[in-house]
């Protein structure tokens, strides 16, 4: 009984491959029960929300404005197949980390009620072209970034304290 023409044995398994996982090569394994649609990405968003304290929507191009980080390393699936030496790009998860205090400035500039009320869509995106704009003056004029901070704390601290005096106000 011979071998099968072509048949050369098994290949040199890598170590860096765990058990029970195969290399995938230069391929993609693609794993869907349907066929893979066609998504149009001025029209794609991507969307957190759920249990989260802010839920929010990102555009296609708003994801592709944000800084990235890049991935190098293996990667391994769990099923069962793995490539390696792999670059990988994205955004890192922390993006939005020390912008908090901006976030809020921007709404409640925009007129969102910090204890209750309503808020629109449109004011708090003047909340953020009016700060966007105030601090970009600032940066042009020089201001250290402490002193920026500050600057972004009184607007802050008035905003809230004259939607406190319309509030009582109106009743």
């Amino acid at each position: 009984m011979g071998f099968t023409r072509g048949f050369k044995g098994r290949r040199a398994r890598d170590p860096r491959l765990p058990p029970g996982q195969y290399d995938a090569g230069t391929d993609w394994p693609v794993l869907t029960a349907e066929a893979t649609p066609k998504l149009s990405t001025d029209k794609w968003t991507f969307e957190i929300d759920g249990l989260v304290e802010k839920p929010v929507t990102w555009t296609w191009a708003e994801i592709m404005a944000l800084p990235k980080s890049e991935f190098m390393g293996d990667i391994h699936c769990v099923t069962k197949w793995s490539k390696l030496g792999t670059s990988f790009g994205g955004v890192s998860v922390d993006v939005g980390v020390g912008l908090e205090l901006q976030a809020i400035a921007a709404c409640v500039v925009g007129g969102v009620q910090l204890m209750g009320g309503r808020g629109t869509l449109v004011g708090a995106i003047a909340g953020a072209l009016t700060l966007t704009a105030l601090f970009t003056l600032l940066t042009l004029l020089g201001w250290p970034q402490p002193l920026k901070e500050t600057a972004q704390g009184v607007i802050l601290i008035i905003a809230v304290a004259f939607g406190a005096w319309r509030r009582r106000r109106t009743g």
